[in-house]
Order: structure tokens, then C-alpha cells, then sequence
């Protein structure tokens, strides 16, 4: 089997874990969009290297994984993509220690606020 056609069935087994889909989920999809039916075992066959796709195939494939078609014809180094991932992760985690120190931030200045105002008024009470 050609070498593209592996790299192909590799990264549609990566990508449609990645969305959280099952092989029967994906073809049901894929068969909507082409009008025609696509038995799930045809998509197991291929991510197995048993069969090979047809270009619509892919084009569609392509299409129900939200991903551009050229991404399942290069191998990815998954070592980068963990990394990435790990780094948007963290990102994303920074981002809502910040959002959550601000709004304890803004309830302090308040706390302050209604402190001062108590003890203006208190002072004046003198």
C-alpha cells in the first residue's frame, strides 16, 4: 500500500479520536454529505491499511472532522502537538487564575470602600 495512503488512514484514526468520534458516527456523516451510504466498515478497513479512500472520500472526511484535507496527508509529530496542547492548557489555566484573582480584586476594593465609608461615618459621629 502506498505510503500516502497510510499516512492518510493514520491521521484519520488520530483525528477522529480526537473528535471524539466512533467509525460508525463518521461514516453515517460522511455517507449524508456524499448521498450515498458508507458502511462504518469500510472506515475500519481503511484506518487498518485494507482499503484505500476515494478522493470525495477524503474531501468529506475532511469536512465532517472540521479539518483541512492536506492535514491527513502529513504525518504530524505528535510530540509537537502534545506540546502545543500542553501549552494552550496552560494558557487557558492562566487565564482563568487571572480572571479569578480580578474578581477578588474587585471584591476587595469594595470590602475597602464600604470599610471607609463605615469609618467616615463614624468619625463624624465623634
Amino acid at each position: 500500500m502506498d505510503e500516502s495512503v497510510r499516512t492518510f488512514a493514520r491521521r484519520l484514526r488520530q483525528e477522529r479520536e480526537r473528535a471524539g468520534m466512533t467509525q460508525t458516527e463518521l461514516a453515517k456523516r460522511v455517507a449524508e454529505l456524499l448521498g450515498t451510504a458508507l458502511d462504518p466498515s469500510a472506515l475500519t478497513r481503511v484506518e487498518k491499511f485494507e482499503r484505500g479512500v476515494r478522493l470525495e472520500e477524503a474531501v468529506r472526511i475532511a469536512q465532517v472532522l472540521d479539518v483541512p484535507l492536506a492535514s491527513l496527508l502529513d504525518e504530524v509529530d505528535d510530540g509537537l502537538e502534545v506540546q502545543i496542547e500542553e501549552q494552550q492548557r496552560g494558557i487557558a489555566d492562566e487565564m482563568l487564575r487571572v480572571a479569578h484573582n480580578e474578581l477578588e480584586l474587585k471584591q476587595a476594593r469594595a470590602a475597602i470602600e464600604k470599610a471607609q465609608r463605615r469609618l467616615a461615618e463614624l468619625e463624624g459621629r465623634r
